[in-house]
């Protein structure tokens, strides 16, 4: 736990069946009901943290890999070739069509 001069007290209001399921999970973790709340607002970081790295690394694999292939982030050619792509359906938004 953090060191108690680094702490702030907040106080704010939460439905009544929320306050329930953290009371029910702290207790069911031996452990205060603030710890409960502290834990999973730093695991609602982590997880975005978590999920802007996914991005970027899949964005990183996708450009390296038609890098390799002689095309641009955006699916055009940069070596000459003609590359031809399937028509979307209607409605379907993004991509090539």
């Amino acid at each position: 736990m953090a060191d108690r001069k680094t702490v702030v007290q907040v106080k704010f209001r939460l439905r009544e069946g929320l306050i329930d399921k953290l009371t029910k999970a702290a207790k069911a973790k031996d452990h205060s009901l603030n710890e409960e709340v502290e834990r999973r607002l730093e695991q609602s970081f982590d997880k975005e943290d978590q999920a802007a790295l996914v991005q970027q690394v899949a964005t990183a694999a996708a450009t390296s890999a038609l890098q390799k292939v002689g095309l641009d982030p955006e699916g055009n050619s940069t070596e000459g070739i003609s590359v031809i792509w399937p028509k979307k359906a209607a409605g379907e938004g993004g991509g090539k069509g």
